[in-house]
C-alpha cells in the first residue's frame, strides 16, 4: 500500500499564521518557553536564559497614562506564549478571554509572587484557564 502524499499541503502554514503572519515569531517563541518550562518539573531542568521576574513586570506594568513600550513588548509575548501553550495542548483556553482578564491575573499573580519568572507565571495563568473551561 503506496501513501499519496501533497508536498505543498505538507509545508502550508495554519490558517491562522496565513491570516495574522506577524503572529508566527510570537507563537514560536511562545512554544519554545511553553516546552522549555513544561520540561522544567523533571530532575533534569532547564535553564531560561533572559525571563524577567514578576517585580519587573509588575514595575514595567505599574499604572501610566500610556503603557510603556516594554509594557507593550511584554504583554504581547504574554498573549503569544499562551497561545502557543494552548497549541502545544490543544485545548482552547484563551476562547472568550480577553486581555484585561489576562492582565488583571498576571497583576495579582506577580504582586503575590514577585520572585517568580514571568513564564512560570503565565503557564500558572495557562493552567487556572483550562481549570475555569471545566
Amino acid at each position: 500500500m503506496e501513501i499519496e502524499t501533497d508536498r505543498e499541503k505538507l509545508f502550508q502554514a495554519p490558517s491562522f499564521l496565513l491570516r495574522h503572519p506577524e503572529m508566527g515569531k510570537v507563537c514560536f517563541t511562545a512554544f519554545f518557553f511553553a516546552v522549555a518550562i513544561g520540561f522544567s518539573s523533571n530532575s533534569n531542568a532547564v535553564t531560561v536564559k533572559g525571563m524577567k521576574n514578576c517585580a519587573i513586570w509588575l514595575k514595567s506594568h505599574a499604572e501610566q497614562p500610556t503603557p510603556s513600550a516594554n509594557a507593550l513588548a511584554e504583554n504581547a509575548w504574554l498573549v503569544g506564549y499562551l497561545s502557543g501553550v494552548a497549541v502545544a495542548r490543544n485545548i482552547d483556553f484563551l476562547k472568550g478571554v480577553d486581555d484585561n482578564t489576562i492582565q488583571t491575573w498576571m497583576h495579582n499573580y506577580c504582586s503575590s509572587h514577585r520572585a517568580d519568572l514571568v513564564g512560570y507565571a503565565a503557564d500558572a495563568l495557562s493552567v487556572e484557564l483550562v481549570k475555569r473551561m471545566r
